[in-house]
């Protein structure tokens, strides 16, 4: 009796070794056919249960939190104690169909750093939203109308010293409103003309405004302008896990020195590390014939006041999310 159960133990035991090899040689071959059809599966199933009125639609985004800090103690070098934070919301809101192309895009940048002994001031401070509607007419090309607000969240100080703000919220302000063509090959590429562009910059302070700042007569709060309109977009993917996006705005009043042309032009560059890690350089520059700002020489006092280049640059390393 031993026998024949042992001989029946230890033919069940190779055919289970053997079953058990078969099904890994089939696992390790299938596996990818398998997955590959568990995907494709996966996504028609998505597209089944999209309903029709959201397929055209598409929403996303950027979000990022950036943190420095320094600290020195019995330092012969020098230098002060300092923490300064930066955060970024760039999102978007798109529709497509085979008529109309609407596109939203809205950012949201502040930072403020703190240093031992001084009043914080901001280091970064934005907010951008654009709205541009268009109707096809030919391949690739659209009739569009455009708005763009412009303004910041905080006052804005020269330096931690000074008493007396320069900026705050809605002062100012630009708002764009505009009629043109709209080139959009892509969704990540646009090139669009106004000729018939209206923007009105709005100071609402009344010290500011008195000051006559920002091209408003002294006393008003608000000016009203008439000219042409040039935008160019781009987002791109330069190499595996860095993105290039930017944005160019020139702006040529025709009331008033047409030939001298205000000038946005953006540029973000996003490096991913991981899924929640990455770093971003944001640079920014702007020229604006009407805003007048100041030279000094070495004592503070000022020398010359006038338009000149302005440029901003953040650069940070932290926390990142995609929002798509």
């Amino acid at each position: 009796m031993k026998k024949p159960v042992i001989f029946l133990l230890l033919s069940n035991l190779l055919i289970f070794l053997g079953l058990s090899v078969n099904a890994q040689y089939i696992t390790l071959d299938s596996l990818k056919t398998w997955k590959n059809d568990a995907n494709s599966h996966s996504k028609q199933g998505e597209e089944e249960s999209t309903p029709d009125s959201l397929k055209n639609w598409k929403a996303g985004g950027l979000f990022s939190l950036n943190f420095s800090q320094a600290t020195f103690k019995n330092w012969a070098g020098g230098g002060a104690n300092s923490i300064a934070g930066n955060s970024l919301i760039d999102a978007y809101l798109n529709y497509n169909g085979k008529k109309y192309s609407w596109t939203n895009r809205l950012v949201l940048a502040f930072g403020k750093q703190f240093q031992e002994g001084q009043k914080p001031i901001k280091s970064d401070d934005n907010i951008n939203f654009t709205s541009k509607l268009g109707r096809n007419f030919v391949d690739k090309w659209y009739y569009s109308t455009l708005i763009d607000f412009k303004t910041q969240f905080a006052k804005g100080f020269e330096n931690s010293e000074e008493e007396n703000y320069f900026s705050r919220f809605m002062a100012p302000a630009y708002l764009t409103y505009s009629l043109g063509l709209d080139y959009k090959p892509k969704d990540q590429f646009s090139f669009y003309f106004s000729p018939l562009t209206g923007r009105t910059i709005i100071v609402n302070d009344e010290r500011l405004a008195n000051e006559g700042l920002y091209t408003v007569t002294p006393g008003q709060k608000a000016q009203h302008q008439f000219g042409g309109y040039l935008n160019f977009f781009l987002k791109q993917e330069i190499m595996e896990n860095i993105n290039l996006q930017t944005n160019m705005e020139l702006f040529s009043n025709y009331l008033y020195k047409p030939q001298n042309m205000d000038f946005n032009w953006e540029i973000l560059i996003s490096m991913k590390v991981n899924k929640f890690i990455s770093a971003s350089l944001n640079t920014q520059f702007i020229y604006d014939d009407d805003v007048k700002t100041s030279m000094t020489d070495s004592e503070g006092n000022t020398i010359l006041k006038g338009p000149r280049l302005q440029w901003k640059e953040v650069l940070g390393i932290g926390l990142s999310f995609n929002l798509n």
